[in-house]
Order: C-alpha cells, then structure tokens, then sequence
C-alpha cells in the first residue's frame, strides 16, 4: 500500500513536466539559411575633414593672453590645448587666472582676455575694468557650452539647483550688445552623428570667416547680437530647444567695434572635434582674433608701460643725480625688473627703444622737446616764486609748488614716460611715487598724472617760522628748604 501510494507522488509529478514538454515541441530543428549582413562591406560614416591649410603667421613675442579660471569655469586647460599650441607656436605666453592678482592688474598688460564657461558671477569692478580693457582696444573671447553647468544641493529643502554659464557670461557681454540664449541647437536632418552636432555652412564676409566652408558644433548655445555681426547662420533643419523654433540661429557674434568675440560651444577645441570640418581653420582665425587688437596704453596701465627689455633713464641738465635720489631710483629699478625691464641711466636719448625723462619744471633745451606734444605752460611771478602756477591741459592752471606731473606718449614703437617736478628736492619723491608699482595716489587723466610730493606753502622755512612770538615760560617757584627738627631729649 505504501508503495502505491509512492509510485501516485511520482506518476502526479512527472506527468505535467511530460504533458508540457509534449506541448511546446516542434520537433527536433531543423538546418536553414540565414541572412547575415556583410560585415566587411560595411564602412561607418566618418565625420568631414578639411584640407584648407591656415596661412603661416608672424610670431609675436611679448604678447599675452589670460585665461580665466577664476569664476567657477566648467572646464580644464588641457581642453583647450589647441587653442594654447597656437598660442604658443605664436611666440605668445598664456597666463592663467586664478586670483593670485587682481583682475585690474592683469588687464593692465594682457593683450586678449579668454573666458570659458564661467558659473561665477562677475562683481561690478570686473566688469567695469573688462569694458575699460575692450574699449582700449584689447581683445575679449567668451566661449560657452550647454552640457557644462554648475549643480548645487540644498540639503534643507532637497531642492537641486543648476547654474548656466550663460548667466555669468552675459553680465560680461550686455555692454557690448551680445546675448547668449540659454538652450541648446539641434538637427535631426543634417548633422555630423548626432542630432546634437550642428553643421553650420553659411557664413558672413569676415576675417574670421575667410576660407571656411562648413563648421561642426558638438553643443551650442544660440547667440544673438543686433549692432554686431553673426558669424555663420543655421539652415532651417536646426531647432532651438528652448522655443522650438527654426531656421536662422547664429553660434557666434562679433560686436559692432570687432573686439569681442562670443561663441555658443567650446567643444570645437578638443582633439578630436578640432579636426572636423574647418574647425581647425576656425580656431587660427579666433587666435588671429585675440592677436590683432591694438592696445592703447594710458598711464592707468603702469608699470606695465614699457615693452619688454630695457628702458633708458635720462635726467636732463638741470637734474642731478646725487645719494638723495639714488634710493628712489634703485627701487624702481627694482619694480620695473618685476615686469621684465632693466633700467639703465643714459647721458644721451638713443633714439630707440623705451625712455624715461626726468626734469623740473623750468624746462632746458634738452628737455622741450619732449613737453611740446602736451601743451604744459609755465607762468611766474618776478617777486613771489609762491604764487608760480602751470598750465596742465585736462587740470588747469595749478600751483607748482609742492607738484609733480606724470607724462606718457607713445611714438613710433617707443614708450616714452617725463617725470616732472617743482624742485630737486621733489623730485626723489615723485620718483618713490612710481617705484610702487601704483599711482593710484595720482589725479590721472589718459596720458598725464598729477601728484603731490611736496609741501605746497612751504611751511617749514625757517623765516615762516620766526615770525611767531615766542610764548612766555612761568618760572617755577623756588622749594623752599625745611629745617630738620631736633629732638628733645627729656
């Protein structure tokens, strides 16, 4: 009975697996062709490849160009490699920001200020000093990109915050009539592999579009500009994400007096998007760009005045050089050297080369012709040297006395600085004034600076002085002597 029941439990078990193995079969399979791609037939599509060669240009040693990385920059420098190889093949040094001086100061000597996708707003000084700089013909760069962004995490409302580049970047450009639009361009027609990845074939006439048939954007920003000049423009394949709408998008603008250059992408640099299309015809013309402004220098942008090298010091012939100017001197040998130029004291001008003129304010013959370009006019007075006043253009009639006058000219590649003051013993002052590396304490307008280094009213000549009336001194009284008394002895 045992047994029965048994052999129940297996028959129970095995005849469903039986009944669906009986079921499902088809029988055993049998053999059939089948159609297989043929994989050595096929070629995957390669992005295009410009042959245009860029135009083999001059080296420009001296030049500068900073690179932000100071304000929250979505990227790293080796991306930009291209970019600083050409730079460099340049004759040109690339400088990086990272706030170990002031803005101001950087742009008192760069020629071309780069910006890569800042999340960091810009303060209020940078902007203004970044303006200055453009208006005095140097160069500005702002490179943005959409997939770059700066994520923040509130850890008391959970909430997750995104920070675009086009934000920071924007601050920078409003001045200049260019805005950056926070989306995104896509094509799903005619891209290089990606709907992402927009081709751009129709150009303006520019500089900076010479020889340039098709460029390839690997994530672009859409940028506008209504004084300025668009670059290239979209076909009507390509969409914006942020309205959906197409056709006529522009990734690049130049602003209306050429000095700034805004671009929607950055990815365009890396190896191996550099390479694609014109891209890498597209980048010599951005370094180009960045090299061909031409800076006007002004005395706000000392000590970096000077190119370079050396600079002669010329004390003209009533100015004497003797152990209370030496002091002075050395140390502003020493601030010069800091920006790369050696001073060295000459008996005549060379003629070439950068000059610093030091003299008084009676002007000699040796020392005319370098005041006649600024119109300075002495006036005296035969019989109080007091009342002694110049004639400044941009200042008025000042009185000398106590004066010092900055005057900075450029001519024919030379930069030329006059140090002028009211009398030798003012003029070591004037000197300690520059060997600070800062005339902030100086009324500077353009190419003419006034200090005070002295004492306006001489207060401290001894005549001055012995017209007071001596005020009279109380004597004391005189102590009286105490007799010491005797003790009594009983």
């Amino acid at each position: 009975m045992k047994g029965i029941k048994i052999f129940i439990a297996i028959v129970l078990f095995v005849l469903p697996i039986v009944g669906r193995g009986m079921w499902f079969y088809r029988g055993l399979p049998q053999p059939r062709d089948v159609d297989v791609p043929d994989y050595g037939a096929l070629t995957v599509p390669k992005p295009p490849i410009s042959n245009a060669e860029a135009e083999e240009s001059a080296s420009l040693p001296g030049r500068v160009v900073l690179v932000d990385y100071y304000h929250g920059n979505q990227f790293v420098i080796s991306e930009i490699e291209a970019l600083t190889a050409a730079l460099s093949e340049r004759g040109v040094r690339t400088e990086v920001d990272t706030g170990y001086l002031s803005l101001n100061t950087y742009l008192k000597y760069v020629s071309a200020y780069v910006i890569i996708s800042p999340t960091v707003m810009f303060t209020i000084d940078e902007v203004k000093s970044v303006q200055r700089f453009v208006e005095r013909g140097g160069r500005l760069l702002i490179l943005t990109d959409p997939t770059r962004n700066m994520f923040y995490y509130d850890y008391y409302t959970y909430a997750t915050f995104i920070f675009s580049d086009v934000n920071s970047a924007n601050n920078l450009l409003s001045p200049f009539d260019i805005v950056i639009s926070d989306d995104h361009l896509y094509n799903l027609v005619n891209n290089e592999g990606n709907y992402r990845n927009v081709l751009f074939e129709e150009f303006n006439d520019l500089e900076l579009t010479q020889g340039l048939e098709q460029i390839a954007f690997y994530a672009t920003h859409s940028v506008h500009t209504d004084s300025g000049t668009d670059l290239f423009i979209s076909d009507e394949n390509t969409f914006s994400s942020q309205t959906d709408a197409n056709g006529g998008f522009s990734a690049a603008a130049l602003s209306a007096d050429g000095n700034v250059l805004a671009v929607g992408d950055f990815t365009f640099f890396m190896p191996p998007y550099n390479q694609v299309a014109d891209n890498a015809l597209f980048i010599d013309h951005i370094v180009d760009f960045l090299l061909e402004g031409t800076r006007v220098f002004d005395l706000t942008n000392f000590p970096y005045l000077f190119n370079a090298g050396i600079a002669s010091l010329l004390p003209t012939e009533e100015v004497i050089l003797n152990s209370d100017i030496f002091g002075p001197l050395a140390s502003l040998q020493s601030t010069l050297r800091n920006v790369n130029v050696d001073l060295t004291i000459v008996e005549e001008d060379p003629g070439e080369g950068d000059l610093i003129v030091l003299g008084l304010f009676s002007p000699t013959e040796d020392l005319t012709p370098y005041l006649e370009p600024f119109g300075l006019e002495l006036k005296q007075e035969e019989d109080d040297e007091s009342k002694d006043t110049i004639l400044v253009p941009g200042f008025g009639e000042l009185k000398r006395s106590g004066l010092g006058i900055l005057l900075f000219r450029q001519e024919g590649g030379r930069n030329i600085l006059i140090s002028l003051a009211d009398t030798a013993d003012d003029l070591p002052m004037l000197i300690s004034v520059l060997s600070y590396g800062d005339i902030s304490s100086c009324l500077v307008r353009e190419n003419i600076a006034v200090c005070g280094v002295g004492f306006a009213d001489k207060y401290y000549q001894e005549p001055w002085i012995e017209g007071i009336p001596e005020e009279p001194v109380e004597e004391e009284p005189p102590i009286e002597e105490m007799a010491t008394p005797i003790p009594v002895v009983p």
